[in-house]
């Protein structure tokens, strides 16, 4: 039995110290260059062999084809090797270590920096807390076979829990942490290769800039390898990769056990029987012809490895599940397995969206034995953040909605989001590519949706669908309607339980966390964490663990779900949490969740917001275009309750106004002091009675008699939050206040507005308000003649300000240099703009632009195609002229040139038009401000709001200090 270099056992040198850093710059690929080889020559001469028979458990086989490709001369040394939970190539771990696998380089660094050079060595500490925590009396026993199930894979069954303590006895044994890093950069570029240094250290070492791969076709010598189906760490997919590189493969052996983990190659209870029987028998026929008493002596050799390996108890200490550590099989099992273990016929269906994404459905064509060929009418469930198909299956026959439907009469479908559990796969980009996860619940409304409603009516023959969504389920929903409005035609009925649309109002915790997305964004890409909260077996396990009805931690996992749904202890089913947890969350992309806090930060139901300029680049405006909601003309029915914090009243009511096709609202309650709370509650409630869904029963009679109940299931923890506060436009009033008490000598034209700094050079002047088609209220500055000539009847120019400026622009300069002076001195009649949101534009026909951010919604691109139309069409029917003259300044001039563009009717309205500093493209500008722009994603467009608003507000509070108030 060998050890390898490092471990407790090989833990010396002949010149180094393990104190000593050098010591510890060794991989496995030292390993199977020097250490087998030394061993196996030793083997050979000690015993006179000519060969080994070689069996290597995990890293021992990866050491031994490193030995095969770089020391090819050893494989005639080995009459058979045989790989237990072969280890070569790693791109398909199911392990939670698997997602430590980015963060290598990181880690390298941190270790070489703090000089942590062994790796889990062997510890008398870890000896005594193995022995006190993971005997048979501790009820921490099962936190420690949990441990090792959620590293390696689920095999209760094959665990002697009684041989914990002497396994952590004796394991970890120690090893280096380069040795650990090299198998997290073998996950990372998905080959069998040598150690990477880094480009430059790998061309001196390798003399090129990436490893050099290992050889595998240089390993001649017979192998076997034995695989499980639930070892997390030797992924059959990778197996199968190494199998078919190898020049001698012999066998490849499924153990035969579908619980089967990586540790259970050692120390499961049958390991004797499931794995090394079979060895033996192998190694017997090699050995026939040979010497009876060889072949005694070469048994007696490996039957004591055995013994050492299998370490099994008497049998009156074998533990089954059924024994005091029952676990619930369904939290294991997958949807179809679920439906298939109630008795319901079951499909899967795989359909590709328009941009590649391969999404699986599941299909209860009819209930528990009812008529196959009877005609049914389709309904399609999706569920909500974070959550899969099983969401409508998991309470059982009886309580799941996909149930009561089948045994009502439907083709029950159920959808699985892109990135869900079931529905990680592309036509051509993988998982670990960062442009897989690039989408939010936008994504899934224009293309997920629609590609499974129409694969729903081919497959079915059907022209319309029944549609149930829950929270999420319900956004995808509205954002196709009001997206692609031609697919509500293919809708009967729409039933929207916990409407998630506008934000603003949720009372989750969560909320808090919104304020910060911006930052949380950026965090996410600089990292590239594309993926958020995948399912996860730690999950299930710490769900079969913690929250059973035995466990002291129950209540905790109870109010888990409460602090972020809201409270209702009289609803829940507290015994089927762990099978809740054993299938939620089942993971979506964190651009997802990043979607819900913009919205919870706008109070908008708009598309995703990629920033000021990604904005305009991506939508030609500076600010996402909101979902227009007047366009989803399926007949809707919003059910919400007045306890849900995720969904609230408020929201649920702005859906309702935008929609006008609303049929029914329903609000569900239980008590004045406890009422019904909607997410988990309202999906795995213990009543599921006509208390809840009686208002849907009578609307849904309407499209189906046979429809007779409807029941939701689903689990969602939508991301929250509040909007932001008013802290920066406070720190502005301050500031404007502290101006605002400057000295009394300063120049009176610095508090005048412009129809006064008008008035007191002399000229005349005149205000005038227009409504755009938006609402807002825009004063447009006239100075109709000069000093010198009152004559009417002029020729019209119209003046349009730049950025942050106003009318104010054209006169300030006085007579001699102001240009609405010298125009109108000229002869000219001098109309001067406004744009929305400067100081003399503040207004909007229902918006408040003090308080309510829907007001500052807007960019010079509504300016062009809002503003510009209603202030030249006002003028001109003013004037009675038929063409004027335009003289815009910088973003005067973007303004003009949105407007011809997207309104080119409006180009016949122009005699001229005169671009001072004309901006439209803007990439090679050279002022400083161009520094900031490559961090514009991460400034707040709110904040520059804020910035504009305050000089506005300071020029105020000078004009009421001047006028005493």
């Amino acid at each position: 039995m060998g050890n390898a270099r490092g471990n407790h056992y090989s833990r010396a040198h002949a010149t180094l110290s393990p104190d000593d850093s050098e010591y510890w710059q060794f991989t496995w690929n030292e390993m199977g260059k020097y250490d087998l080889p030394a061993e196996i020559d030793h083997v050979l001469s000690q015993t006179g062999e000519e060969k080994v028979f070689y069996v290597g458990h995990s890293m021992g086989t990866t050491m031994f084809y490193v030995m095969g490709s770089l020391r090819p001369e050893y494989n005639a040394k080995i009459r058979a090797q045989f790989s237990l939970a072969p280890v070569a190539f790693m791109s398909n771990l199911q392990t939670p270590l698997k997602f430590l696998a980015p963060y290598v380089n990181q880690i390298e660094w941190v270790a070489e920096f703090f000089g942590i050079d062994e790796f889990l060595p062997n510890s008398d500490l870890l000896d005594m807390v193995g022995a006190a925590l993971c005997k048979d009396d501790a009820i921490t026993q099962s936190l420690c076979s949990n441990i090792l199930f959620l590293l390696c894979g689920y095999d209760s069954q094959q665990l002697n829990e009684t041989m914990i303590p002497v396994i952590i006895g004796h394991v970890p044994a120690g090893a280096s942490s380069k040795t650990v890093i090299h198998y997290g950069q073998e996950i990372n570029s998905a080959k069998f290769q040598q150690y990477d240094y880094g480009k430059d250290e790998n061309l001196n070492i390798y003399g090129q800039e990436t490893p050099p791969d290992y050889d595998l076709s240089l390993v001649t010598a017979p192998v076997y390898l034995h695989y499980a189906e639930n070892d997390y760490l030797s992924a059959v997919e990778d197996v199968n990769d190494l199998a078919s590189k190898l020049p001698n493969l012999q066998e490849k052996i499924d153990i035969p056990d579908d619980k089967f983990n990586h540790l259970d190659f050692l120390w499961a209870i049958d390991v004797k029987t499931l794995v090394y029987d079979k060895i033996m028998s192998v190694m017997e026929s090699y050995l026939k012809g040979k010497k009876r008493e060889m072949a005694n002596m070469l048994a007696f050799v490996l039957a004591a490895i055995l013994a050492v390996a299998s370490a099994r108890p008497p049998a009156e200490r074998r533990l089954s599940v059924g024994e005091s550590k029952e676990v619930n099989p369904e939290i294991f099992m997958t949807t179809p397995e679920l439906i298939q273990h109630h008795g319901y016929p079951v499909e899967s269906h795989v359909v590709q969206t328009q941009d590649g994404y391969l999404l699986t459905m599941h299909r209860i064509p009819y209930g528990k034995g009812q008529d196959p060929n009877k005609p049914r009418h389709a309904m399609f469930l999706q569920h909500g953040l974070l959550c899969s198909s099983a969401d409508w299956v998991v309470m059982g026959p009886g309580k799941g909605l996909a149930y009561i439907l089948a045994d009502a009469g439907y083709d029950v479908w159920m959808g699985n989001a892109r990135g869900n559990t079931y529905s990680k796969a592309h036509v051509s980009i993988s998982t670990s590519d960062e442009k897989f996860w690039d989408f939010s619940w936008h994504e899934m409304a224009i293309h997920d949706i629609p590609a499974e409603i129409d694969y729903v009516l081919a497959h079915t023959g059907e022209d319309k669908v029944f549609y149930a969504g829950h929270s999420m389920g319900t956004t995808m929903f509205y954002a196709m309607g009001a997206s692609r409005p031609e697919y509500n035609n293919k809708i009967r009925a729409q039933f929207s339980l916990a409407p998630v649309a506008y934000l603003g109002k949720i009372k989750s915790p969560i909320r808090l966390l919104a304020p910060f997305i911006d930052f949380i964004e950026w965090i996410i890409n600089m990292f590239g964490i594309g993926e958020f909260m995948p399912s996860s077996d730690f999950l299930d396990f710490v769900g079969a663990i913690a929250c059973n009805d035995h466990a002291i931690t129950k209540d905790l996992c109870d109010n888990i779900f409460f602090l972020l749904c809201g409270y209702d202890t009289v609803e829940l089913n507290q015994t089927m949490v762990p099978v809740i947890a054993g299938h939620s969350p089942a993971g979506t992309s964190s651009k997802t969740l990043i979607h819900y806090a913009q919205e919870i930060n706008s109070g908008k139901f708009r598309q995703f917001d990629y920033g000021l300029f990604g904005n305009l680049k991506r939508y030609g405006k500076a600010t996402p275009p909101e979902y227009d909601l007047s366009l989803v003309t399926a007949p809707v029915y919003l059910h919400y309750s007045e306890n849900d914090w995720m969904a609230s009243i408020e929201q649920s009511h702005i859906i309702g106004q935008e929609r006008q096709l609303i049929t029914l609202i329903a609000v569900f309650s239980r008590d004045k002091s406890i009422d019904f709370a909607y997410i988990y509650i309202y999906i795995y409630s213990v009543d599921n009675g006509f208390s809840t869904y009686g208002g849907v029963f009578v609307r849904t009679k309407e499209y189906s008699s046979e429809m007779n109940s409807l029941k939701i299931v689903f689990v969602a923890l939508a991301i929250a939050g509040v909007a932001l506060g008013a802290t920066l436009r406070d720190e502005f009033l301050a500031r404007a206040e502290f101006e605002a008490r400057m000295g009394e000598d300063d120049n009176p034209d610095i508090y005048l507005g412009t129809p006064d700094l008008i008035k007191r050079r002399g000229y005349p002047v005149e205000s005038h308000e227009v409504t755009t088609e938006d609402g807002y209220i825009l004063t447009m500055h006239r100075i109709p003649y000069g000093l010198k000539d009152n004559s009417t009847n002029r020729p019209v120019v119209f003046l349009q300000h730049g950025l942050i400026a106003s009318s104010s622009d054209w006169v300030i300069m006085g007579p001699e240099q102001g240009f609405a002076y010298i125009l109108a001195d000229a002869g000219y009649d001098v109309w001067m703009g406004n744009a929305r949101g400067n100081r003399y534009s503040r207004a909007h026909v229902s918006l408040n632009p003090d308080d309510d951010d829907k007001f500052w919604d807007f960019s010079w691109h509504e300016m062009g195609i809002k503003d510009l139309p209603a202030e030249i069409d006002y003028v001109i029917e003013k004037t009675g002229q038929s063409k004027i003259f335009y003289a815009g300044h910088s973003m005067g001039t973007t303004m003009f040139f949105v407007m011809n563009s997207l309104l080119p009717q409006y180009n016949v309205k122009f005699r001229s038009m005169h671009a001072l500093a004309p901006i439209a493209f803007m990439g090679k500008v050279r002022s400083p401000i161009k520094l900031i722009t490559p961090f514009v994603d991460e400034v707040s467009v709110s904040c520059f709001q804020s910035l504009t608003e305050f000089f506005h507000i300071l020029y105020s509070y000078k004009i009421r200090r001047e006028q005493g108030k």
